[in-house]
């Protein structure tokens, strides 16, 4: 099972990338309010970006 944060982090970057901008509205409200993802972590999520370093 995915961690909520991740899962919300997935469909942000999805929805920026389907320009679907309902989507993103709404992935951006539950990641930060129910899974608790960060700002920072949202924007990063919008550009396909991660804090993580670890090599794939």
């Amino acid at each position: 099972m995915i961690p909520a944060p991740v899962g919300e982090r997935l469909a942000i970057v999805t929805a920026e990338y389907d320009n679907c901008t309902y989507c993103l509205s709404a992935h951006a409200y539950i990641g930060a309010r129910v899974a608790k993802v960060g700002a920072r972590g949202l924007e990063r999520a919008r550009h396909a970006g991660s804090a993580d370093r670890t090599p794939p």
